[in-house]
């Protein structure tokens, strides 16, 4: 049965404001089916078998936020062109922040907020998340986020990339 994005709470805040920090406050715990999801990018995806926490701080707030990517989200984990994944992997330093990025695009057309701040927010936390991993190609991955990253998302429909973990894969 279909998770109406909507029904979840709104992970954006009411005033989008650079990042101060990011850091995950929970593990991240993936599950690859063998059979049961109809592949959306590459193939590969995945889907989280718990809710996922990452607290952040807005420069100008004192205190801290946090966002809960849920459990039954559908991920290709970092969304790299092939030519540039002897470089860039899908898997690496930058995995939980592709996570919560590919979260945060999706959320982010939801009914009620302006799209392309949503974006930028989302851009933003990938590169704060990426940051706190120590990760060193963050800045280049961060540009061509902010270069291409719209139209990876604009293509895939919204309600086969949020869903619960189908019965099937619950129950192997």
């Amino acid at each position: 049965m279909f998770r109406d994005p909507a029904s979840l709470p709104d992970p954006f805040p009411q005033t989008l404001r650079p990042l101060a920090w990011a850091r995950p406050s929970g593990s991240l715990s993936l599950l690859r089916p063998e059979r049961g999801l109809e592949p959306l990018l590459s193939g590969t995806e995945f889907v989280l078998s718990a809710p996922y926490r990452v607290a952040f701080r807005q420069i100008g707030e004192v205190g801290t936020r946090e966002i809960v990517v849920p459990e039954g989200f559908v991920t290709d984990l970092a969304s790299v062109p092939r030519l540039l994944r002897p470089w860039v992997g899908q898997i690496g330093l930058h995995l939980e922040a592709a996570v919560v990025h590919d979260y945060l695009y999706v959320q982010r057309w939801r009914e009620g907020g302006d799209r392309v701040a949503r974006r930028a927010f989302a851009d933003r936390m990938m590169l704060a998340m990426m940051a706190h991993a120590d990760y060193g190609l963050r800045w280049p991955v961060y540009f061509a986020l902010r270069l291409l990253g719209g139209l990876a998302m604009g293509a895939k429909p919204l309600e086969t990339i949020l869903d619960p973990i189908p019965q099937a894969i619950r129950q192997t």
